[in-house]
Protein backbone atom coordinates (compact mmCIF):
# COMPACT_ATOMS: atom_id res chain seq x y z
CA UNK A 1 0.00 0.00 0.00
CA UNK A 2 2.84 2.31 0.87
CA UNK A 3 4.40 1.69 -2.69
CA UNK A 4 1.10 2.35 -4.25
CA UNK A 5 0.76 5.98 -2.75
CA UNK A 6 4.63 6.47 -2.96
CA UNK A 7 4.03 6.27 -6.68
CA UNK A 8 0.50 7.99 -6.96
CA UNK A 9 2.44 10.85 -5.51
CA UNK A 10 5.69 11.21 -7.56
CA UNK A 11 2.61 11.02 -10.75
CA UNK A 12 1.12 13.71 -9.36
CA UNK A 13 4.31 15.81 -8.39
CA UNK A 14 5.30 15.16 -12.33
CA UNK A 15 1.87 16.68 -13.30
CA UNK A 16 2.20 19.76 -10.99
CA UNK A 17 6.21 20.33 -12.36
CA UNK A 18 4.81 19.91 -15.71
CA UNK A 19 2.06 22.23 -15.98
CA UNK A 20 4.62 24.46 -13.54
CA UNK A 21 7.02 24.91 -16.26
CA UNK A 22 4.51 25.03 -19.15
CA UNK A 23 2.95 28.42 -16.95
CA UNK A 24 6.81 29.19 -16.03
CA UNK A 25 8.21 29.23 -19.00
CA UNK A 26 5.66 30.86 -21.41
CA UNK A 27 5.10 27.85 -23.94
CA UNK A 28 1.26 28.40 -23.05
CA UNK A 29 1.55 31.89 -24.71
CA UNK A 30 3.39 30.08 -27.66
CA UNK A 31 1.04 27.73 -27.89
CA UNK A 32 -1.91 30.15 -27.99
CA UNK A 33 -0.56 31.64 -31.38
CA UNK A 34 1.85 29.25 -32.91
CA UNK A 35 1.20 25.64 -32.22
CA UNK A 36 1.68 23.14 -34.90
CA UNK A 37 0.40 19.49 -35.95
CA UNK A 38 3.27 18.35 -37.51
CA UNK A 39 6.36 19.31 -39.03
CA UNK A 40 7.42 17.64 -42.14
CA UNK A 41 11.33 18.86 -42.95
CA UNK A 42 13.38 20.74 -41.21
CA UNK A 43 17.01 21.12 -40.10
CA UNK A 44 17.85 19.70 -36.17
CA UNK A 45 19.16 22.51 -34.78
CA UNK A 46 22.91 21.30 -32.43
CA UNK A 47 21.44 21.61 -28.77
CA UNK A 48 21.85 20.66 -25.28
CA UNK A 49 19.66 22.33 -24.18
CA UNK A 50 17.19 25.00 -24.89
CA UNK A 51 15.58 28.14 -22.53
CA UNK A 52 12.37 29.14 -23.37
CA UNK A 53 11.35 32.18 -20.71
CA UNK A 54 12.41 30.87 -17.82
CA UNK A 55 12.27 27.46 -18.39
CA UNK A 56 15.65 25.01 -19.80
CA UNK A 57 14.78 21.62 -21.79
CA UNK A 58 17.50 19.69 -21.94
CA UNK A 59 18.30 16.28 -24.14
CA UNK A 60 15.96 14.74 -25.55
CA UNK A 61 13.06 16.49 -23.58
CA UNK A 62 12.83 18.72 -26.65
CA UNK A 63 13.68 18.91 -30.26
CA UNK A 64 14.11 22.01 -32.64
CA UNK A 65 14.15 22.07 -36.16
CA UNK A 66 15.21 25.19 -38.46
CA UNK A 67 12.09 24.86 -40.75
CA UNK A 68 11.58 26.99 -44.26
CA UNK A 69 8.15 27.89 -42.69
CA UNK A 70 9.95 28.89 -39.56
CA UNK A 71 11.29 27.31 -35.82
CA UNK A 72 10.31 24.30 -35.17
CA UNK A 73 9.96 22.97 -31.07
CA UNK A 74 8.64 19.82 -30.99
CA UNK A 75 8.45 18.02 -27.13
CA UNK A 76 9.44 14.73 -26.45
CA UNK A 77 5.96 12.44 -26.68
CA UNK A 78 5.25 12.13 -23.01
CA UNK A 79 5.59 16.31 -22.66
CA UNK A 80 2.55 16.75 -25.72
CA UNK A 81 -0.48 17.33 -23.10
CA UNK A 82 0.65 19.80 -21.98
CA UNK A 83 3.26 21.20 -24.61
CA UNK A 84 1.80 20.93 -27.80
CA UNK A 85 4.70 21.71 -30.92
CA UNK A 86 4.89 24.89 -31.78
CA UNK A 87 6.07 26.45 -35.22
CA UNK A 88 6.99 30.18 -35.07
CA UNK A 89 7.09 31.79 -38.29
CA UNK A 90 10.77 33.59 -39.06
CA UNK A 91 8.53 36.48 -39.20
CA UNK A 92 7.90 36.80 -35.25
CA UNK A 93 11.12 36.09 -34.70
CA UNK A 94 13.85 38.33 -33.81
CA UNK A 95 17.58 37.78 -32.70
CA UNK A 96 19.05 39.74 -29.78
CA UNK A 97 22.49 41.16 -30.13
CA UNK A 98 25.29 38.69 -28.73
CA UNK A 99 27.58 40.19 -26.39
CA UNK A 100 31.39 39.68 -26.69
CA UNK A 101 32.54 35.71 -25.69
CA UNK A 102 29.21 34.77 -25.19
CA UNK A 103 28.50 31.22 -25.67
CA UNK A 104 24.63 31.52 -25.79
CA UNK A 105 22.76 33.78 -27.88
CA UNK A 106 18.75 34.54 -27.92
CA UNK A 107 16.01 35.36 -29.90
CA UNK A 108 12.39 37.11 -29.13
CA UNK A 109 9.59 36.27 -30.24
CA UNK A 110 8.04 39.87 -30.74
CA UNK A 111 4.59 38.63 -31.04
CA UNK A 112 4.09 36.83 -27.71
CA UNK A 113 7.08 38.43 -25.45
CA UNK A 114 8.92 35.52 -25.33
CA UNK A 115 12.83 34.34 -25.44
CA UNK A 116 14.10 31.26 -26.08
CA UNK A 117 18.05 31.11 -25.11
CA UNK A 118 19.85 28.49 -27.29
CA UNK A 119 24.49 27.50 -27.61
CA UNK A 120 25.44 30.08 -30.28
CA UNK A 121 26.37 26.79 -32.76
CA UNK A 122 22.30 26.50 -32.60
CA UNK A 123 21.75 29.64 -33.37
CA UNK A 124 24.67 29.94 -36.39
CA UNK A 125 22.53 27.01 -37.52
CA UNK A 126 19.38 28.58 -37.21
CA UNK A 127 20.28 31.75 -39.14
CA UNK A 128 21.78 30.09 -42.25
CA UNK A 129 18.68 27.91 -42.48
CA UNK A 130 16.35 30.85 -42.26
CA UNK A 131 18.20 32.30 -44.93
CA UNK A 132 17.25 29.32 -47.08
CA UNK A 133 15.20 30.09 -49.82
CA UNK A 134 13.14 26.76 -49.22
CA UNK A 135 9.48 25.56 -49.78
CA UNK A 136 7.10 26.33 -47.06
CA UNK A 137 7.00 23.13 -44.24
CA UNK A 138 3.91 20.97 -44.72
CA UNK A 139 2.14 20.48 -41.95
CA UNK A 140 0.09 18.07 -40.87
CA UNK A 141 -1.43 16.76 -37.66
CA UNK A 142 0.33 14.35 -35.12
CA UNK A 143 -1.02 12.11 -32.49
CA UNK A 144 0.14 10.94 -29.15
Amino acid sequence: MALVLLALSLMIAALVATVLRRERSGWALLAARHAACEISQGTELPLGELTVGRTTYRGPALRVLATPGGLALIPHLAFRRRHPPLLLPWSVIAALPIPAGARYGEVHVVDVGVTLRMPLLALSALERVRNQRLPPARLGCLTG
